[in-house]
């Protein structure tokens, strides 16, 4: 503009055309780009004219109209800037509902537009679901308009929180809500209604699904897809809406209906379910063994992988280092194996973070779409690939989660106790955790253990243990009882006193268990060592556990597991009739009576002294060390009927002298720290041994399967 007024010269006055530009900017950038587009055109307007040969008669002259042009330019600027502001704020006016400050109807029609447009043409999922508060006019002519409309404003609080920036949500009017869903399909958008501990799902604050809350029936009957789409009753949809409030306080059912789920793709529920392996029959189970500590597990349903690690095997090939790559060298995934083998996957199961564990799984979610489930280190990983959030679950020890299909109980566990490698770490900031904004491809070195877990997944009726690694807390694994156990048979077990016994013991014998972690890596011809390992492994499994079935497995090569009757070795062979146990080392004195009968989900020990397995004597030290030798004994037999000491509900103590009570005590307690059984303690005149100062007899009840 300033070249055209110079070219003008001074007799044409075209300075009215700095207002094109000042609008332009105000417009845009508001009243600071209107201010410093007025400065601009001022200088301009300034500069072309003196250039032109403009003269003024005195210096006051020239100021004046400066200023004069300057403001006129600054006013406009101002002006159009307010106009535009005034007309945004209408505009949002227009769409935004008063009370929740939520999109109205009309807003949301005209932004979903757009996105679905899109979803349909380039095959890309997108949900809309419908909300509706029933029962609402009662809310209103109970507790008032006031109270009805401050539930409305809770409940919109609570749609805003649950979702991500990129998702749509709007009051249609009344009680009415509308949420959309980019990016998600239906089974993304079931497992954030459905997982109990999802933090952020839809499932949260006003209508989370928790045992204090009751259920209700949600609204019947399926709403149509426009586009001709799926449409199915959202799963989990009825639930309570309550709070702390007195609006709160009046309780409703949410019906939550999934309106549609577009998807380009034909038939896209068919492609889903299958996976070119023969049909399971109900409850029967499928696992397919990718190596090292690797499955693939499925009911015919769901697919979930624990641990894959496809990109072990290309170590093996002739022309790679055996060893892999150096710590420092990047650590690609093999993706034409992973392609190979991996059709589809639901969810991806992570016990710790080394490469062995996790390398695969971020490439595996991004081209599945599968949810990554998993501690802080391991969701971290998975970002470095470009992992969204809405398809991680963080988790620690201890936590449930329940997801429709199947349930999965996370249990604190230990990875290696006597290398530098171990930690035990429960929180979701660990130790040694790798740091967000990692960018695949990873160095070896990135990956670090940051903890570790094991799972009890509960799908088809089975109960399957999953040990990422060779050791575990026992304290942890006391009163699970699968009939499943894929369990660490590396050599490193041995670093723990009797490995194999013990883990059985504290898992009831398992109906069935299959070593992971002894084919060295993926190496197609495993060394004598490892092959010996291995039978070493199945050995102590038998004589630990005789009735538990012992599977070798193979790569890629399913195992079907059968539908469920009882995964302990006695009832197998027994049923649950009244059975016998008389444990090695600890027999009846007299024929008159039995160590210990089962009987249905019962067990119980008869009055057990402090005698020395294989012997009848008792051990010396008095009787702090008899208390300890009777309940080791009484330990061993409730063991040997297949429950632990966790399992036990009550005792009866005998003592010589009630003046022994604080020491026997002291040491009970060892044996009870959590949750102990009811007791009786009576002194008697005497027992049937005459060295014995102590004797306890209890009962156990059977956990149910």
């Amino acid at each position: 503009m300033g070249a055209f007024d110079y070219g003008s010269g001074t007799e044409i006055r075209v300075y009215p055309l700095y207002f094109l530009p000042i609008s332009l900017l105000a417009w845009h950038a508001g009243r600071a780009g209107g201010a410093v587009a007025a400065v601009l055109c001022a200088a301009s307007w300034l500069l072309s004219n003196s250039l032109a040969g403009m003269e003024f008669s005195s210096r006051t002259i020239l100021v004046v109209n400066v200023a004069v042009t300057g403001a006129s330019f600054l006013f406009v600027g101002l002006l159009i800037a307010k106009l535009r502001s005034v007309l945004a704020h209408t505009r949002a006016l227009s769409r935004t509902d008063p009370l929740t400050l939520l999109r109205n109807s009309r807003a949301f029609f005209e932004d979903s537009a757009p996105l679905l447009a899109l979803c349909l043409r380039t095959g890309r999922p997108l949900t809309v679901a419908y909300l509706d508060l029933d029962n609402f006019k009662t809310v209103n002519d109970a507790r008032g308009h006031q109270a009805g409309d401050a539930l409305l404003k809770d409940v919109a609080a609570a749609i805003r929180d649950a979702l991500r920036p990129s998702d749509l949500c709007a009051r249609l009017g009344g009680d009415e809500f509308a949420v959309l869903l980019p990016e998600l399909g239906e089974r993304d958008v079931e497992l954030r209604c459905t997982s109990r501990k999802r933090p952020g799902a839809i499932a949260s604050r006003a209508w989370l699904c928790t045992p204090q809350m009751k259920s209700m029936q949600a609204d019947d009957g399926p709403t149509s897809s426009p586009q001709g789409g799926p449409a199915s009753t959202f799963p989990g949809a009825g639930s309570l809406l309550s709070g702390d409030a007195m609006h709160r306080r009046s309780t409703m059912a949410l019906g939550l209906l999934l309106a549609c789920t577009v998807s380009a793709q034909a038939g896209s529920q068919q492609s889903r379910t299958s996976t070119g392996a023969p049909a399971l029959k109900s409850g029967e189970v499928r696992l397919t063994y990718l190596g090292n500590a690797g499955w693939e597990i499925t009911d015919g349903n769901k697919i979930i992988l624990v641990d894959p690690f496809l990109t072990q095997f290309a170590r093996w090939m002739p022309s790679a280092a055996e060893s892999g790559p150096a710590p420092d060298a990047p650590y690609p995934a093999d993706t034409a194996l992973i392609n190979a083998h991996v059709k589809r996957a639901d969810y991806i199961v992570i016990t710790h973070g080394h490469p062995d564990h996790a390398l695969d799984a971020g490439y595996i979610s991004r081209r599945t779409g599968a949810v990554i489930i998993g501690h802080e280190t391991a969701a971290n990983l998975a970002r470095a690939y470009g992992v969204t959030d809405s398809s991680l679950i963080t988790v620690i020890g201890g936590e449930d989660y329940e997801f429709g299909d199947f349930s999965l109980k996370v249990i604190p566990n230990i990875h290696s106790a006597l290398d530098d490698k171990h930690y035990y770490n429960n929180t979701r900031g660990i130790v040694g955790n790798a740091p967000r904004g990692l960018r695949a491809p990873l160095r070896r070195q990135d990956y670090v253990e940051g903890g570790n877990l094991a799972y009890l997944l509960r799908i088809g009726g089975h109960e399957i243990l999953i040990m990422g690694s060779m050791n575990f807390i026992e304290r942890e694994m006391e009163g699970l009882r699968p009939d499943i156990a894929l369990v660490g048979s590396n050599s490193q077990r041995l670093e723990i006193r009797e490995f194999t016994g013990r883990l059985m013991r504290a898992l009831g014998n398992p109906a069935i268990v299959i070593p992971t972690h002894a084919d060295a890596y993926g190496n197609p011809n495993p060394s004598a060592a490892a092959l010996a390992d291995r039978k070493r492994f199945q050995e102590e499994v038998a004589t630990a556990s005789p009735g538990s079935r012992f599977i070798t497995p193979k790569w890629f090569e399913p195992i079907v597991v059968p539908a469920r009757m009882s995964s302990s070795p006695m009832s197998a062979t027994q049923g649950t009739a009244r059975q016998v146990v008389n444990p090695p080392g600890i027999s009846p004195l007299v024929a008159a009576y039995s160590v210990a009968i089962r009987n249905g989900n019962r067990v119980f020990v008869s009055g057990m002294t402090g005698i020395k397995p294989g012997t009848q004597e008792i051990v010396a030290g008095g009787i702090s060390a008899q208390t300890r030798q009777t309940l080791d004994n009484i330990k061993t037999s409730v063991e040997a009927a297949g429950v632990t000491m966790a399992n036990v509900d009550e005792c009866t103590v005998f003592l010589m002298d009630m003046a022994d009570y604080a020491a026997m005590n002291a040491v009970y307690i060892q044996f009870f720290p959590v949750n102990p059984p009811v007791r009786a303690a009576l002194a008697v005149s005497a027992l049937p041994r005459p060295a014995a100062r102590v004797e306890i007899k209890c009962s156990a009840t059977i956990p149910g399967r």
